[in-house]
Protein backbone atom coordinates (compact mmCIF):
# COMPACT_ATOMS: atom_id res chain seq x y z
CA UNK A 1 0.00 0.00 0.00
CA UNK A 2 2.87 2.35 0.74
CA UNK A 3 5.20 1.49 -2.14
CA UNK A 4 4.27 3.01 -5.46
CA UNK A 5 6.73 0.98 -7.49
CA UNK A 6 10.29 0.22 -8.42
CA UNK A 7 11.81 2.16 -11.30
CA UNK A 8 14.70 0.24 -12.80
CA UNK A 9 17.34 2.21 -14.65
CA UNK A 10 18.25 1.21 -18.16
CA UNK A 11 21.30 2.05 -20.25
CA UNK A 12 21.15 5.68 -21.22
CA UNK A 13 18.22 6.30 -18.89
CA UNK A 14 18.08 9.36 -16.62
CA UNK A 15 17.44 8.88 -12.93
CA UNK A 16 15.23 11.47 -11.30
CA UNK A 17 17.75 11.85 -8.45
CA UNK A 18 20.82 12.18 -10.65
CA UNK A 19 20.95 15.85 -11.66
CA UNK A 20 23.88 17.49 -9.75
CA UNK A 21 22.82 20.99 -10.73
CA UNK A 22 19.28 20.83 -9.39
CA UNK A 23 17.79 23.72 -7.43
CA UNK A 24 15.22 22.86 -4.79
CA UNK A 25 12.88 24.85 -2.58
CA UNK A 26 13.45 22.93 0.66
CA UNK A 27 16.55 21.81 2.56
CA UNK A 28 16.73 18.36 4.19
CA UNK A 29 18.29 18.58 7.67
CA UNK A 30 18.00 14.98 8.87
CA UNK A 31 17.14 11.47 7.71
CA UNK A 32 16.36 8.97 10.47
CA UNK A 33 15.69 5.30 9.80
CA UNK A 34 13.76 3.22 12.33
CA UNK A 35 13.83 -0.50 13.08
CA UNK A 36 10.31 -0.92 11.64
CA UNK A 37 11.54 -0.03 8.12
CA UNK A 38 10.25 3.51 8.32
CA UNK A 39 12.15 6.74 7.85
CA UNK A 40 11.57 10.27 9.06
CA UNK A 41 12.89 13.15 6.98
CA UNK A 42 12.98 16.60 8.56
CA UNK A 43 13.30 19.85 6.63
CA UNK A 44 14.76 23.21 7.54
CA UNK A 45 11.29 24.80 7.28
CA UNK A 46 7.74 23.52 7.61
CA UNK A 47 6.85 20.72 5.20
CA UNK A 48 4.80 21.55 2.07
CA UNK A 49 1.03 21.00 2.18
CA UNK A 50 1.09 19.08 -1.13
CA UNK A 51 1.19 15.30 -1.43
CA UNK A 52 4.83 14.30 -0.85
CA UNK A 53 6.52 11.34 -2.53
CA UNK A 54 9.94 10.05 -1.45
CA UNK A 55 12.18 8.68 -4.19
CA UNK A 56 15.11 6.64 -2.88
CA UNK A 57 17.90 5.89 -5.32
CA UNK A 58 20.39 3.10 -4.63
CA UNK A 59 23.00 2.86 -7.35
CA UNK A 60 20.97 2.70 -10.56
CA UNK A 61 17.60 1.70 -9.07
CA UNK A 62 14.82 3.90 -7.71
CA UNK A 63 11.89 3.15 -5.40
CA UNK A 64 8.97 5.48 -4.58
CA UNK A 65 7.37 5.73 -1.13
CA UNK A 66 4.21 7.49 -0.03
CA UNK A 67 3.95 9.54 3.13
CA UNK A 68 2.91 7.24 6.00
CA UNK A 69 -0.26 7.75 8.01
CA UNK A 70 0.06 9.82 11.17
CA UNK A 71 0.88 7.84 14.30
CA UNK A 72 -0.76 9.46 17.37
CA UNK A 73 1.81 7.73 19.60
CA UNK A 74 4.68 9.28 17.62
CA UNK A 75 3.61 12.83 16.74
CA UNK A 76 5.87 14.61 14.30
CA UNK A 77 7.22 18.12 14.22
CA UNK A 78 5.70 20.32 11.50
CA UNK A 79 9.00 20.14 9.61
CA UNK A 80 9.11 16.32 9.48
CA UNK A 81 7.56 13.66 7.22
CA UNK A 82 7.44 9.92 7.92
CA UNK A 83 7.66 7.31 5.15
CA UNK A 84 7.36 3.54 5.36
CA UNK A 85 7.74 0.53 3.11
CA UNK A 86 9.82 -2.53 2.22
CA UNK A 87 13.57 -2.04 1.89
CA UNK A 88 13.42 1.60 2.91
CA UNK A 89 16.16 1.07 5.48
CA UNK A 90 19.51 0.64 3.69
CA UNK A 91 22.21 -1.83 4.67
CA UNK A 92 24.81 -0.49 7.07
CA UNK A 93 28.17 0.57 5.64
CA UNK A 94 29.28 2.34 2.44
CA UNK A 95 26.39 3.34 0.24
CA UNK A 96 25.47 5.28 -2.84
CA UNK A 97 22.14 6.68 -1.78
CA UNK A 98 20.07 9.65 -2.85
CA UNK A 99 16.78 10.84 -1.38
CA UNK A 100 14.43 13.25 -3.13
CA UNK A 101 11.05 14.60 -2.16
CA UNK A 102 8.61 15.26 -5.02
CA UNK A 103 5.37 17.21 -4.77
CA UNK A 104 2.12 15.86 -6.18
CA UNK A 105 3.65 12.75 -7.75
CA UNK A 106 7.04 11.16 -8.33
CA UNK A 107 7.14 12.94 -11.69
CA UNK A 108 6.20 16.29 -10.17
CA UNK A 109 8.36 19.11 -8.82
CA UNK A 110 11.43 18.05 -6.83
CA UNK A 111 11.16 19.89 -3.51
CA UNK A 112 14.22 18.57 -1.62
CA UNK A 113 17.26 16.38 -2.24
CA UNK A 114 20.08 14.76 -0.25
CA UNK A 115 22.79 12.16 -0.78
CA UNK A 116 24.49 9.68 1.58
CA UNK A 117 27.90 8.11 1.08
CA UNK A 118 27.33 5.67 3.95
CA UNK A 119 24.66 4.56 6.38
CA UNK A 120 24.91 3.64 10.05
CA UNK A 121 22.52 2.46 12.76
CA UNK A 122 24.31 4.74 15.23
CA UNK A 123 22.22 6.62 17.80
CA UNK A 124 23.31 9.92 19.35
CA UNK A 125 22.63 11.86 22.51
CA UNK A 126 23.99 14.93 24.26
CA UNK A 127 24.80 14.53 27.95
CA UNK A 128 25.49 17.92 29.48
CA UNK A 129 27.43 19.70 26.75
CA UNK A 130 29.06 16.57 25.35
CA UNK A 131 27.96 14.65 22.23
CA UNK A 132 27.98 10.85 22.25
CA UNK A 133 27.42 8.24 19.56
CA UNK A 134 26.22 4.71 20.33
CA UNK A 135 27.09 1.90 17.92
CA UNK A 136 26.81 -1.88 18.01
CA UNK A 137 29.89 -3.84 19.05
CA UNK A 138 30.87 -6.78 16.87
CA UNK A 139 33.07 -9.64 18.06
CA UNK A 140 36.71 -8.54 18.11
CA UNK A 141 35.89 -4.81 18.03
CA UNK A 142 38.36 -2.59 19.90
CA UNK A 143 36.40 -1.03 22.78
CA UNK A 144 39.25 1.03 24.26
CA UNK A 145 37.61 4.34 23.37
CA UNK A 146 34.15 3.35 24.63
CA UNK A 147 33.07 5.34 27.69
CA UNK A 148 30.97 2.41 28.91
CA UNK A 149 33.65 0.16 30.41
CA UNK A 150 31.52 -2.95 29.82
CA UNK A 151 31.21 -2.36 26.05
CA UNK A 152 32.77 -5.74 25.17
CA UNK A 153 30.02 -7.62 27.03
CA UNK A 154 27.09 -5.22 26.61
CA UNK A 155 27.28 -5.33 22.79
CA UNK A 156 27.16 -1.56 22.35
CA UNK A 157 29.70 1.24 22.59
CA UNK A 158 29.32 4.91 23.50
CA UNK A 159 32.01 7.23 22.18
CA UNK A 160 32.56 10.93 22.75
CA UNK A 161 31.73 12.14 19.25
CA UNK A 162 28.98 13.48 17.06
CA UNK A 163 27.26 11.32 14.46
CA UNK A 164 30.09 9.88 12.37
CA UNK A 165 27.95 9.52 9.24
CA UNK A 166 26.43 12.51 7.51
CA UNK A 167 24.76 13.24 4.22
CA UNK A 168 24.80 16.28 1.95
CA UNK A 169 21.80 18.40 1.06
CA UNK A 170 21.19 20.10 -2.28
CA UNK A 171 22.94 23.26 -1.07
CA UNK A 172 26.04 21.38 0.08
CA UNK A 173 25.19 21.42 3.79
CA UNK A 174 25.34 18.50 6.21
CA UNK A 175 22.40 16.17 6.74
CA UNK A 176 22.18 14.32 10.05
CA UNK A 177 21.77 10.60 9.54
CA UNK A 178 22.05 9.15 13.05
CA UNK A 179 18.92 8.77 15.13
CA UNK A 180 18.81 11.05 18.17
CA UNK A 181 17.76 9.70 21.54
CA UNK A 182 14.79 11.39 23.15
CA UNK A 183 14.61 12.43 26.79
CA UNK A 184 12.36 10.59 29.23
CA UNK A 185 12.64 11.93 32.77
CA UNK A 186 10.71 8.92 34.11
CA UNK A 187 13.72 6.63 33.58
CA UNK A 188 15.42 7.85 36.76
CA UNK A 189 17.96 10.30 38.12
CA UNK A 190 21.17 10.30 40.17
CA UNK A 191 20.18 9.98 43.83
CA UNK A 192 23.46 9.27 45.54
CA UNK A 193 27.21 9.55 45.02
CA UNK A 194 29.72 7.52 47.02
CA UNK A 195 33.34 8.53 47.38
CA UNK A 196 34.07 5.01 46.19
CA UNK A 197 32.88 6.20 42.78
CA UNK A 198 29.38 4.70 42.76
CA UNK A 199 26.32 6.65 41.57
CA UNK A 200 22.94 5.10 42.33
CA UNK A 201 19.76 5.88 40.44
CA UNK A 202 16.13 6.14 41.41
CA UNK A 203 12.82 7.72 40.54
CA UNK A 204 11.41 8.66 43.94
CA UNK A 205 12.90 11.41 46.11
CA UNK A 206 13.59 10.28 49.67
CA UNK A 207 13.65 6.58 48.78
CA UNK A 208 17.08 4.93 48.78
CA UNK A 209 15.95 1.94 46.70
CA UNK A 210 17.39 1.66 43.19
CA UNK A 211 14.19 1.58 41.17
CA UNK A 212 15.39 2.79 37.77
CA UNK A 213 14.60 -0.48 36.01
CA UNK A 214 15.53 -1.23 32.42
CA UNK A 215 18.58 1.08 32.34
CA UNK A 216 21.26 -0.35 30.03
CA UNK A 217 24.03 2.23 30.41
CA UNK A 218 24.96 5.34 32.36
CA UNK A 219 27.12 8.20 31.08
CA UNK A 220 28.80 10.55 33.57
CA UNK A 221 30.22 13.94 32.59
CA UNK A 222 32.07 16.20 35.03
CA UNK A 223 34.96 18.66 35.26
CA UNK A 224 35.22 22.40 35.74
CA UNK A 225 34.26 22.92 32.10
CA UNK A 226 31.67 20.16 32.14
CA UNK A 227 33.27 18.10 29.37
CA UNK A 228 35.36 15.52 31.26
CA UNK A 229 33.98 12.09 30.39
CA UNK A 230 34.24 9.31 32.97
CA UNK A 231 34.64 5.61 32.20
CA UNK A 232 31.60 3.90 33.74
CA UNK A 233 30.33 0.36 34.33
CA UNK A 234 26.61 -0.03 35.06
CA UNK A 235 24.80 -2.86 36.85
CA UNK A 236 21.21 -2.84 38.10
CA UNK A 237 22.13 -3.99 41.60
CA UNK A 238 25.00 -1.61 42.30
CA UNK A 239 24.44 1.39 40.04
CA UNK A 240 27.06 3.17 37.94
CA UNK A 241 30.68 2.65 38.97
CA UNK A 242 33.19 5.27 37.78
CA UNK A 243 36.55 3.74 36.86
CA UNK A 244 39.51 5.15 38.86
CA UNK A 245 37.26 7.63 40.67
CA UNK A 246 39.05 10.48 42.45
CA UNK A 247 37.54 13.23 44.55
CA UNK A 248 38.29 16.77 43.48
CA UNK A 249 39.26 19.52 45.87
CA UNK A 250 36.34 21.89 46.28
CA UNK A 251 33.75 19.33 45.19
CA UNK A 252 32.32 18.59 41.78
CA UNK A 253 29.03 18.49 39.88
CA UNK A 254 28.31 15.35 37.89
CA UNK A 255 25.90 15.24 34.96
CA UNK A 256 24.42 11.75 34.81
CA UNK A 257 22.57 10.33 31.80
CA UNK A 258 20.73 7.04 32.29
CA UNK A 259 20.04 5.28 28.98
CA UNK A 260 17.10 2.94 28.39
CA UNK A 261 16.70 1.75 24.82
CA UNK A 262 16.69 4.84 22.59
CA UNK A 263 15.70 7.18 25.43
CA UNK A 264 17.63 8.76 28.27
CA UNK A 265 17.15 10.82 31.41
CA UNK A 266 19.60 13.57 32.38
CA UNK A 267 20.21 14.74 35.94
CA UNK A 268 22.96 16.26 38.08
CA UNK A 269 24.31 15.55 41.53
CA UNK A 270 26.74 17.82 43.36
CA UNK A 271 29.49 16.52 45.60
CA UNK A 272 29.19 18.92 48.54
CA UNK A 273 32.80 18.11 49.43
CA UNK A 274 32.54 16.40 52.82
CA UNK A 275 35.82 16.83 54.71
CA UNK A 276 36.43 15.64 58.25
CA UNK A 277 37.59 12.70 60.32
CA UNK A 278 36.36 9.66 62.20
CA UNK A 279 37.66 9.66 65.77
CA UNK A 280 36.52 8.36 69.15
CA UNK A 281 33.29 6.89 67.81
CA UNK A 282 32.22 10.09 66.02
CA UNK A 283 32.17 11.41 62.50
CA UNK A 284 33.13 15.10 62.61
CA UNK A 285 32.79 16.84 59.28
CA UNK A 286 32.05 19.95 57.23
CA UNK A 287 30.45 20.36 53.80
CA UNK A 288 29.50 22.95 51.19
CA UNK A 289 26.21 24.81 51.56
CA UNK A 290 25.35 26.32 48.15
CA UNK A 291 22.32 28.54 47.53
CA UNK A 292 20.27 25.92 45.68
CA UNK A 293 20.29 23.56 48.68
CA UNK A 294 17.90 23.84 51.62
CA UNK A 295 19.29 24.66 55.07
CA UNK A 296 18.25 21.38 56.67
CA UNK A 297 20.53 18.38 56.12
CA UNK A 298 20.41 14.93 57.65
CA UNK A 299 23.28 12.60 58.50
CA UNK A 300 23.20 8.93 59.38
CA UNK A 301 25.45 5.91 59.24
CA UNK A 302 25.12 3.14 56.71
CA UNK A 303 22.18 0.86 57.44
CA UNK A 304 20.82 3.03 60.25
CA UNK A 305 17.15 3.94 60.38
CA UNK A 306 17.73 7.03 62.51
CA UNK A 307 19.34 10.27 61.38
CA UNK A 308 20.46 13.50 63.00
CA UNK A 309 19.44 16.87 61.62
CA UNK A 310 22.08 19.46 60.76
CA UNK A 311 20.50 22.89 60.40
CA UNK A 312 22.55 25.25 58.24
CA UNK A 313 19.72 27.77 58.00
CA UNK A 314 21.46 30.42 60.12
CA UNK A 315 24.33 30.59 57.63
CA UNK A 316 24.35 32.62 54.42
CA UNK A 317 24.34 30.00 51.67
CA UNK A 318 26.88 30.56 48.91
CA UNK A 319 29.68 29.01 46.86
CA UNK A 320 32.22 29.25 49.70
CA UNK A 321 29.91 28.65 52.69
CA UNK A 322 30.56 25.52 54.73
CA UNK A 323 28.36 23.96 57.38
CA UNK A 324 29.53 21.58 60.12
CA UNK A 325 28.13 18.66 62.06
CA UNK A 326 28.93 15.42 63.82
CA UNK A 327 27.44 11.94 64.05
CA UNK A 328 27.98 9.29 66.71
CA UNK A 329 28.85 5.88 65.24
CA UNK A 330 30.84 3.21 67.07
CA UNK A 331 31.49 1.12 63.94
CA UNK A 332 33.90 2.82 61.54
CA UNK A 333 33.03 0.36 58.78
CA UNK A 334 29.61 2.02 58.45
CA UNK A 335 29.82 4.88 55.97
CA UNK A 336 28.68 8.42 56.69
CA UNK A 337 25.61 9.35 54.59
CA UNK A 338 24.78 13.05 54.24
CA UNK A 339 21.46 13.90 52.59
CA UNK A 340 20.51 17.35 51.34
CA UNK A 341 17.55 18.77 49.44
CA UNK A 342 18.44 20.44 46.14
CA UNK A 343 16.13 22.61 44.04
CA UNK A 344 16.51 21.62 40.40
CA UNK A 345 14.76 22.30 37.11
CA UNK A 346 11.61 20.26 36.72
CA UNK A 347 12.36 17.83 33.84
CA UNK A 348 8.66 17.62 33.04
CA UNK A 349 8.26 21.40 32.93
CA UNK A 350 11.45 23.48 32.49
CA UNK A 351 9.59 26.61 33.59
CA UNK A 352 9.26 25.24 37.14
CA UNK A 353 11.45 23.55 39.75
CA UNK A 354 11.29 20.44 41.93
CA UNK A 355 13.03 19.45 45.16
CA UNK A 356 15.13 16.30 45.25
CA UNK A 357 16.78 14.61 48.20
CA UNK A 358 20.33 13.69 47.18
CA UNK A 359 22.90 11.78 49.24
CA UNK A 360 26.69 11.88 49.40
CA UNK A 361 28.28 8.79 50.96
CA UNK A 362 31.71 9.04 52.64
CA UNK A 363 33.58 6.01 54.03
CA UNK A 364 35.65 6.81 57.13
CA UNK A 365 38.91 6.54 55.19
CA UNK A 366 37.79 8.95 52.43
CA UNK A 367 37.02 12.05 54.44
CA UNK A 368 39.96 14.00 53.07
CA UNK A 369 40.89 15.10 49.58
CA UNK A 370 44.31 16.15 48.31
CA UNK A 371 44.43 19.87 47.59
CA UNK A 372 46.52 19.17 44.50
CA UNK A 373 43.65 17.30 42.84
CA UNK A 374 42.44 19.38 39.89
Amino acid sequence: MLVLGLVGAVAGGALRNADPTLTVEHIIKSIRHEADDSATICLEADKPSDTIILVKTTGDAEVDYKEADDDPLKPLDSKCIRFSGPDLKPDEGPANLAYSLFLGSSDGVMAAHATLDAYSDAVTLKCGDVDFERTAVDVGTDTTDCVNADAATSNFCFKKKKCSVTGTDAAGGDVTVCKSMTKDHNIGYAKSLSYEGIIKLGTKSGDDVIDATGVTAVIVVSGANGVDVNKVTYADATGATITDFQRRAGGETYTVCAVKGDKFAESTIEDVNIVGEYSGGYYQFGFKYPEKNSGEHTAKSEGSSSAVTIDCGNLVAGPTTRCYGYLQESDASKDLELTYTATVENPADPTSTVNRQLTIIAPYDRLTVASATP
